[in-house]
């Protein structure tokens, strides 16, 4: 993401989740799906009420006030979607599993995330948790996340 930050302009793809993850087999390389398609994605909500908006979106778009305002200039919105994408791996769960987005709205307002396991290793709970912090500065960037995250053991 931090080389696909740099490269784009806009920076962010502001719908990162495990669904726009992919991963070819052949060369183990990872490729990311939805990205850099603003005009294409303004044209599909317009015209066929298309929705991005899911349990992996970040909380500062999910919770706005403003349903005009534009994040793709913002790159720590896919921090905060990556931090789901780990408690995803980690858990092997959807993130607020069986919640509609009025009621994933509502806990974000209280600033309120998935639970994450006990079990869960120290640093990847820590990263996890960074990644969701409500203030977009105390996120880590792409580049501190790769850092942080070889160290990281997976529970599964």
């Amino acid at each position: 993401m931090a080389s696909l930050h740099q490269q784009h302009s806009p920076p962010a793809h502001t719908h990162l989740c495990s669904k726009n993850i992919m991963l070819n087999p052949s060369d183990m390389r990872i490729y990311v799906a939805d990205y850099n398609l603003k005009s294409l994605k303004k044209f599909a909500k317009l015209f066929a009420k298309y929705q991005n908006a899911s349990a992996w979106t970040a909380c500062e778009i999910l919770t706005s006030s403003d349903p005009k305002q534009s994040f793709y200039d913002q790159p720590a919105v896919d921090v905060y979607s990556f931090g789901m994408v780990l408690y995803e791996l980690e858990t092997g769960e959807i993130p607020f599993y069986n919640m509609d987005l009025r009621a994933i709205k509502k806990k974000l307002r209280e600033q309120l995330r998935p639970m994450i396991p006990p079990k869960t290793e120290r640093r990847l709970a820590n990263l996890i948790r960074r990644c969701w912090q409500d203030n977009v500065e105390q996120r880590p960037n792409f580049e501190l996340v790769e850092d942080l995250l070889v160290k990281c053991k997976f529970s599964n």
